[in-house]
């Protein structure tokens, strides 16, 4: 369980920067609106929008932190990843160059088929 718990709070921190981003950008957005002195530079480089997205992200993962429900369903969601069969290195180059070798036949076949009816629709036109 403690192996499973590095992984859920890395993802807890993996999250908190995504929904940090995404949340500054449109806090920049939403500011920026309202004016070009709506979003101020409060110290060093650091901007309104920028700390209210960390803020906000800050409150929402504790948030989804403290809910039980919540971490009832993110540690059972990482208990049930520890029992996936996961591909081998080998398994992985097999299937993808059968994906490839697919792609490329089929990719033939179609071309073939255009360029059969193309012939045939461009003599029966002319003539």
């Amino acid at each position: 369980m403690e192996n499973v718990s590095r992984y859920v709070s890395i993802a807890y921190i993996v999250l908190g920067v995504i929904v940090a981003w995404v949340l500054a950008r449109s806090f920049e957005l939403l500011l920026g609106l309202a004016g070009p002195t709506a979003d101020p530079t409060l110290v060093a480089d650091l901007k309104l929008s920028a700390l209210l997205g960390v803020v906000a992200s800050v409150g929402i993962i504790v948030g989804i932190n403290k809910s039980e429900r919540a971490s009832t369903y993110v540690n059972e969601v990482a208990m049930e990843m520890t029992k996936v069969a996961w591909p081998t290195t080998d398994e992985i180059k097999k299937s993808s160059w059968t994906v490839i070798s697919v792609s490329v036949i089929v990719s033939v076949c179609i071309f073939l088929t255009d360029l059969f009816w193309r012939l045939l629709t461009g003599a029966i036109f002319r003539s």
